[in-house]
């Protein structure tokens, strides 16, 4: 989850990924503006686990493509150390609901993308804020990824809520307590991505 605030996505030339435009100097240090990155970066490697859960279509392979499309946004420092426990932290995530079943599985997808969906829409907010004329290049190719990358996440969360919304009886107390505390470490791994 590209946090877009001070701004230091890039500042060493990177190599085009995807169908990216190669950036010049100007848009690098338009770019480096954004602020540290890192939340991104572990999001999608913690996500990738939690993706895992058999019936939700292309969620896992959307994780991983996630990841390598922010990646080369990064400097060599600006990626996580942190990346090998969100990784723990995702499968756990995931495996856990998915050993209570399917309903679990689904509620835990549709919160995780929930807070997701809000996460890259303050990033793009954030970049409509402070470029407003859309004149950079480089800003307006992180904003078509985030956007991309939110719409995936949003397609994730609708196909999670329609299959819980198959099983007609209402979330357990302890289920919606799991749900909760999905949200709430999301919000707590992106408060310590910040600073790490």
């Amino acid at each position: 989850m590209l946090r877009l605030k001070g701004i230091s996505l890039i500042s060493d030339p990177v190599a085009p990924a995807h169908g990216m435009a190669s950036q010049t100097t100007a848009d690098r240090t338009t770019v480096t503006s954004l602020g540290p990155a890192n939340p991104n970066h572990n999001g999608h490697g913690g996500r990738s686990d939690v993706s895992d859960l058999g019936d939700l279509n292309g969620n896992f392979n959307d994780e991983a493509a996630h990841l390598a499309l922010i990646e080369p946004w990064l400097t060599p420092r600006q990626r996580s150390l942190l990346l090998p426990l969100w990784g723990v932290a995702g499968w756990l995530t995931g495996a856990l609901p998915a050993l209570l079943g399917p309903r679990a599985a689904y509620a835990t997808v549709q919160a995780v993308e929930t807070f997701v969906d809000q996460h890259y829409t303050e990033q793009i907010e954030r970049i409509d804020r402070i470029h407003p004329a859309k004149a950079s290049p480089a800003l307006n190719e992180i904003r078509a990824l985030l956007a991309a990358c939110r719409a995936d996440e949003i397609g994730h969360r609708d196909e999670a809520a329609e299959l819980l919304a198959g099983h007609a009886t209402p979330l357990s107390p302890a289920l919606r307590l799991w749900v909760w505390s999905v949200g709430a470490g999301s919000r707590a791994a992106v408060k310590v991505c910040r600073r790490i």
